[in-house]
Parts: structure tokens; C-alpha cells; sequence
């Protein structure tokens, strides 16, 4: 659900971001950025835009830098010009492979748009050019809004689900962290019946080409009981030993926290992804073989949810193990 954006340097030469009555426009880029975007960064242009922030009225000084030192970021290993250097949209639309918007001074984007607007998007890539003025209508960044906010209806393919909610923050982000309180029961399930787990089935879905740390949260009984045993033999087994699913992962932790705990602090199910927190109805249910049932989605920052407390309770787990390859 996130939008890969380049952020190009003629921004912060923009009459709107040099006005210091215009504090709404400084906001609303940070906004959509930290809630819905990954600023992907060329080679050597972080002390660039440092520069770049200190051309701004004081004022802003704080909260651009501040941006840049939380909000999500990519460093690319290509480089590329700055958009007013391309001659043509289609010209610029050629970097889609390095990300899908490109945000520049409005009035850079009107004369490499050519469509009498400071928007425009390429139908065959999606690639889009927009104004800082016309952010709001970008398509991307909307259709990144809408999957982080819309819910899960009954059927949907999970094939679908993935492209919309989870595969860009997988792209960018490795660390996981899945809290559901009844997934390792279901995995025991889904085993006795021969079935496919759905955790098995998430790691299934992950990137071929990264590695990622995975800790799972739930009630997996007191240590060293039967559960206990048999959910440790079931990822040493099962996944650790499974070629196809191990190479997606550097390190798992799995931790256990009683029924009590779970009730009191961790009714959430959510996964987390850096500080990205996908709080879902039914938890990892989703990926299990019975069709999608219908649930509830939403994407919220890790600041805002209940992942922080869940996360702090989880320290006084039952027990936990950490498996690696």
C-alpha cells in the first residue's frame, strides 16, 4: 500500500513552500509521505536534501528534518537527473522501474506534463508526474490511501489482497512482526488435517530476493508443553528445513504469551511492518485455504496503534525461541 516516490529537489524552490503562511502544504506533503509513501533516494543525495531544507523559512526547518530522519526511505543504488533535465513525460516515465510518482515544483511539472495540468500519469506504467499543488489528486498516493483504509470483503483472491496491502511494504521493509493469538493452534490444525499453514502460505508470498526477521506472537501454551514441542518441531521442520520458504528468511522468533495477556493487552491481530502496523479482523486467517472471509483492514502508524504495548507485554512471555537457517 505504499507509493515509491522520487521527491525532486525543485520542491523546496516551490513560491508555496517558501511561504510561511502555507504551513498546511508543508503538512500535507509530510503527511502523505509518512502515512502512505517511501521516498526513494538516489545515490549520494541525502546531504543534497539537507541543503535543500535549509533554503525553507526556519520555521519548517524542524519538521522536514524530522521527516527525513523517521519517515520510510529506500536509498536506491541507480542515480537520475532532476525531472526538468528530461525533455518529455515520456522521457521521465522511462524511471518507473525506480519508482512509480515523481513530486516536483508545479510549475516544472505543467511544462513536462504538456496536458495543460501539473498532473499526469502514464496508462501503460502507471508512472505519474504531480504537482506539489495537485498531491492530493495523485493516483497513487489515493490508491495507496484507499488500500490502507479499505476493508477486506468476503472471496476477495488473496493474490489481489497481497499487490494492495502488503507487497510494496514488503519491497522495502524486512523486519515482521506478527501478533495473533490463535496462529499457532491454527498451524497445529492445519497440520493434523494436511492442510497448508498460513504462515506457510505468507512466507510463501514474500519477495524471492530478500531475507526477512520474523518474530510471531501467540499462545503457544507453557513451556515445554505438548504445544510447545510441536509448534517448535513444526517451524524446524517444516519451515526452517523447507528450501523454498527458508531462503526468504535470516532470523524467526517465535514467542508465546498466555490467554490472560492476550486478553488483557493483545486483542489486536495485526502485522507490522517497521512502523507500519496492519491491523486485520481476523489476523492471519486471511491466508489460510478456506475462502477470504470478510474482515476488517486498516493501516495505522505504529505510534497510533496498540502494537507498542502488545510488543512491551510480549517481553514477559511464557516462552520464546529464536530458529535460524
Amino acid at each position: 500500500m505504499l507509493t515509491d516516490f522520487h521527491l525532486d529537489k525543485s520542491v523546496f524552490d516551490a513560491a508555496l513552500l517558501k511561504d510561511e503562511s502555507f504551513s498546511a502544504v508543508h503538512d500535507t506533503i509530510i503527511e502523505y509521505w509518512k502515512r502512505y509513501g517511501i521516498l526513494i533516494l538516489p545515490n549520494d543525495s541525502a546531504k543534497d536534501y539537507l541543503e535543500s531544507i535549509k533554503t525553507l523559512p526556519p520555521k519548517f526547518h524542524q519538521r522536514w528534518i524530522r521527516a527525513f530522519t523517521t519517515h520510510s526511505k529506500f536509498q536506491s543504488t541507480d542515480s537520475w537527473n532532476e525531472c526538468n533535465s528530461y525533455a518529455s513525460f515520456q522521457q521521465l516515465s522511462a524511471l518507473s522501474h525506480i519508482f512509480t510518482t515523481a513530486l516536483s515544483e508545479d510549475t516544472v511539472s505543467a511544462v513536462i506534463c504538456d496536458n495543460e495540468k501539473t498532473i499526469r500519469q502514464c496508462p501503460q506504467s502507471f508512472f505519474e508526474l504531480v504537482g506539489i499543488g495537485s498531491l492530493t489528486e495523485s493516483t497513487n498516493f489515493n490508491t495507496s490511501k484507499n488500500n490502507a483504509t479499505k476493508d477486506i470483503t468476503f472471496g476477495s483472491d488473496i493474490n489481489d489482497i497481497w499487490l494492495e496491502k502488503f507487497e510494496k511494504l514488503t519491497k522495502y521493509h524486512n523486519k515482521i512482526f506478527i501478533s495473533d493469538r490463535f496462529i499457532f493452534s491454527s498451524i497445529l490444525r492445519d497440520l493434523g488435517n494436511g492442510y497448508k499453514t498460513s504462515i506457510a502460505k505468507f512466507i510463501e508470498m514474500l519477495p524471492l530476493d530478500r531475507k526477512f526477521n520474523i518474530t510471531i506472537l501467540s499462545d503457544g501454551d507453557a513451556q515445554s508443553s505438548q504445544m510447545h514441542t510441536e509448534i517448535s518441531n513444526y517451524f524446524s521442520k517444516h519451515i526452517i528445513k523447507s528450501p523454498p520458504l527458508a531462503q526468504k528468511i535470516s532470523k524467526l522468533k517465535l514467542i508465546s504469551m498466555t490467554t490472560t495477556n492476550f486478553q488483557d493487552f493483545a486483542h489486536d491481530r495485526y502485522i507490522r511492518f517497521d512502523k507500519h502496523v496492519c491491523q486485520i479482523g481476523i489476523g492471519m486467517a486471511i491466508f489460510e485455504r478456506f475462502d477470504v472471509p470478510a474482515t476488517t483492514f486498516t493501516v495505522k502508524m505504529l505510534y497510533e496503534s496498540t502494537a507498542e504495548h502488545i510488543e512491551r507485554s510480549a517481553l514477559s512471555a511464557v516462552w520464546h525461541e529464536i530458529i535460524e537457517p
